[in-house]
């Protein structure tokens, strides 16, 4: 038996083009970084950047390594063709023994202040992504089971095809993640708010407290340093207003609140802005933060995830 399929769009017939080498794919996952996004609609999952390409380890090499805009950061590993359990194993095993990624000099500074490298990855802050033409049964349905111990990996299928005048990808991605997070906090007894704006409000409400605080003290590793983050610290939990404006300028994109009524300014009358990037990898740090710095935060116990 033989089956033929093909596949139309507006009336010219598609003919695919498979990756014909590793290396081709990804060199197309590093020109386009947003195919491996995991979620429409939750930038918490947006790729921030990559951070590594063909990273050695002591057993292996992992294709690519990708920081989100939670924080997180995620080992791609990729196949031109279909991706079979052993392709799984392998990037779980990457996962799994933190031996052998503690040492990359592109994580150490994904290191959050005052807690064990290992203990960080092993709350997940790390995950895996494999990427290839398609899935093995059995590998399919190990990433539609929903984790409860070990490490978390999404799946991304990329088919490419080509008409006589354009290319088109067709992609498909299977995340292990649950939804988006609609957890809202009270600040100092205010609110409800999301995860940027709670930031904001704890932030405002240290400063009505230490009306003498200035910016760099602010900015310090004794309060809200850039690190919080749990990313490389490219721009700050707090930056001056000057600054995160023309960071939104050369980048087309506001990572701050800009907005008048969200400036903050302090006594000496220097005008500081808090960032808008947080998301689930990274609000707990601050939470913790802010606690042991006097701003009381509550979780809203009716709000789901």
């Amino acid at each position: 038996m033989t089956v033929f399929k093909q596949i139309a769009l507006n009336g010219a017939v598609l003919k695919e083009v498979p990756f014909k080498r590793e290396f081709e794919l990804q060199g197309y996952l590093m020109a386009h970084p947003e195919l491996l996004s995991l979620m429409e609609g939750n930038s918490d999952f947006d790729v921030k950047e990559l951070i590594g390409v063909e990273r050695k380890l002591k057993h292996g090499r992992v294709d690519m390594v990708v920081e989100y805009e939670s924080g997180k950061i995620a080992i791609v590993e990729l196949k031109r063709g279909e991706i079979v359990m052993a392709d799984y194993d392998q990037l779980a095993g990457y996962l799994n023994d933190v031996s052998k990624v503690k040492g990359w000099n592109a994580l150490q500074d994904y290191k959050i202040q005052n807690e064990d490298f290992d203990e960080q990855v092993s709350k997940r802050n790390m995950f895996g992504v494999l990427v290839g033409r398609s899935f093995a049964k059995d590998v399919m349905e190990s990433l539609r089971t929903p984790v409860k111990h070990g490490s978390i990996i999404n799946g991304l299928t990329i088919r490419r095809y080509r008409t006589d005048d354009n290319e088109y990808l067709m992609t498909e991605m299977i995340s292990n993640f649950s939804v988006k997070d609609h957890q809202k906090y009270l600040v100092e007894g205010d609110g409800p708010f999301g995860k940027g704006r709670m930031v904001l409000a704890a932030i405002k409400a240290y400063v009505q407290k230490h009306r003498d605080v200035k910016y760099d003290s602010l900015a310090s590793e004794k309060l809200f340093p850039a690190k919080l983050r749990g990313t490389k610290g490219k721009w700050g939990c707090v930056s001056l207003l000057n600054d995160a404006k023309r960071l939104a300028g050369r980048t087309g994109r506001k990572r701050h609140f800009l907005d008048e009524d969200d400036v903050i300014t302090l006594k000496d009358g220097t005008r500081i802005v808090v960032s808008s990037q947080w998301g689930i990898g990274n609000i707990d740090e601050f939470i913790k933060r802010a606690a042991g710095l006097g701003v009381k935060i509550e979780r809203v116990k009716t709000a789901k995830s």
